[in-house]
């Protein structure tokens, strides 16, 4: 029960300690222009940004995901050869 109790609190520990990492990290803001300001809200202009972006032959995104795990899955066959 102890180590129970233990492991409960060193993980709330670690989501509390991300928890305030996330809250106070500087992450990039996107640029935007305001039109209009009022006095309880704005109006923004965010140009058009690329966040992600991939390329491939598939047809659909169920082929693509497939695809995805199939790699990745192969990737972890790999490495667990090389670790034995």
């Amino acid at each position: 029960m102890k180590t129970a109790l233990i492991i409960t609190l060193i993980v709330l520990g670690f989501f509390t300690l991300s928890q305030i990492y996330m809250a106070t990290n500087q992450s990039e803001t996107q640029a935007y222009s305001v039109i209009r300001s009022e006095k309880d809200f704005e109006i923004r202009f965010y140009p058009s940004r690329t966040m992600a972006s991939i390329t491939s032959s598939a047809k659909s995104y169920k082929e693509l995901s497939s695809t995805v795990v199939l790699t990745v899955l192969c990737q972890e066959k790999r490495f667990e050869k090389t670790r034995k």
